[in-house]
């Protein structure tokens, strides 16, 4: 019987050692049976959407991933790429990654003309998931799936010639604006984001400021509103001639987004994506502060929590609690949401 290795480790003999794990650890490393599938008379189609209803627990099926990834297996083998592509992502997110076997259908799928996983190859060949890390074979994949119209790759690539070490040349830069540029204009929120970072560089090519501000306002109008913190530093500085902003706070108020990019800077200054020590709680409490005005449920949700309890990070506040102005927002809040707000009221009577 051939021995399977999962990163050194002999998963028959884990298997032996704890029963309560061998079945899904033999799962991992077996074939896969679907021989107790009823699929007499079904299309390959029919095969595939039985496992998407097992997958999501949909129409009364059970929601199991590995009744799912039977049907899929049973499709996959009669060249469904979408039933390929869905085998290779359970392979690839599973408790015991296969990357190997990810790898494989995700080819096939691509090669039979599935864009996502030619834009999935691009990535693990990024990142080394059962390959050897290659740029040059992410690069090849990427565009590949960009020709098919996903706009994140031409992102990735662009992302590729701009931050890898063995790209940093000045034609390599050139490229990472060509990609970013095609991304961006392809509809990819995160290459407009990024290319106003690239146009804001000086240390690279084309420093052009105001590019960059039309790049952060197409991003943070999409729904990027990290793209808001560079906007306001563009507002501020006056760098960008063509504004007429000359702050955030000012391009909230004229945005359909408003309140809800509001309390999505204000999660952007506590760092709560990153966990990050860089805090700037006035930043945050000013965003927030932004958006209850607005009557943002959550943005006084947040308020009132912050004030109430204060944040730390480790066992040190980098926020400390102050009653009197939890009570002061909960008080407010009465105008907006008088039955949450009662539950909170009792504390400061």
């Amino acid at each position: 019987m051939k021995k399977e290795n999962f990163y050194g480790i002999d998963l028959r003999k884990m298997a032996a050692n704890h029963p309560l794990e061998s079945d899904i650890l033999m799962k991992y490393i077996s074939n896969i049976d679907h021989s107790d599938l009823n699929l007499h008379g079904m299309t390959i189609d029919e095969i595939y959407h039985v496992g998407v209803e097992h997958l999501i627990g949909k129409n009364g099926k059970e929601k199991d991933s590995w009744i799912a990834r039977k049907y899929f297996y049973a499709a996959a083998i009669k060249g469904h790429s979408k039933s390929q592509h869905n085998l290779a992502c359970l392979y690839k997110n599973d408790a015991y990654p296969n990357f190997t076997k990810a790898m494989y259908w995700h080819k096939e799928a691509a090669n039979s003309g599935n864009t996502e996983s030619k834009y999935d190859i691009g990535l693990m060949y990024c990142r080394g998931e059962g390959v050897e890390q290659d740029y040059e074979q992410a690069i090849k994949w990427l565009k590949r799936a960009g020709d098919d119209g996903h706009a994140e790759a031409w992102n990735k690539i662009g992302s590729i010639y701009y931050n890898i070490k063995e790209y940093r040349k000045s034609d390599d830069y050139l490229k990472a604006f060509t990609y970013f540029y095609k991304g961006a204009k392809a509809g990819d929120i995160i290459a407009q984001y990024n290319l106003g970072i690239a146009y804001m560089d000086d240390n690279k090519l084309k420093q052009d400021f105001n590019a960059a501000l039309y790049c952060f306002e197409k991003a943070a109008n999409n729904g990027k509103f990290q793209a808001l913190k560079k906007l306001d530093e563009l507002y501020k500085t006056g760098k960008a001639k063509n504004s007429k902003y000359k702050s955030a706070a000012e391009w909230l108020h004229d945005s359909e987004h408003g309140d809800d990019a509001a309390v999505e800077l204000a999660y952007i200054s506590r760092k709560l994506y990153t966990y990050d020590k860089d805090y700037d709680y006035d930043q945050a409490i000013f965003w927030y502060e932004q958006a209850a005005e607005k009557g943002n449920f959550k943005a006084f949700e947040e308020l009132i929590s912050l004030y109430s309890y204060g944040d730390s990070f480790g066992e040190v506040y980098v926020f400390k609690p102050n009653s009197e102005k939890a009570a002061y927002w909960a008080k407010k809040l009465l105008t907006w949401k008088r039955e949450v707000a009662e539950t909170v009221m009792h504390i400061y009577a």
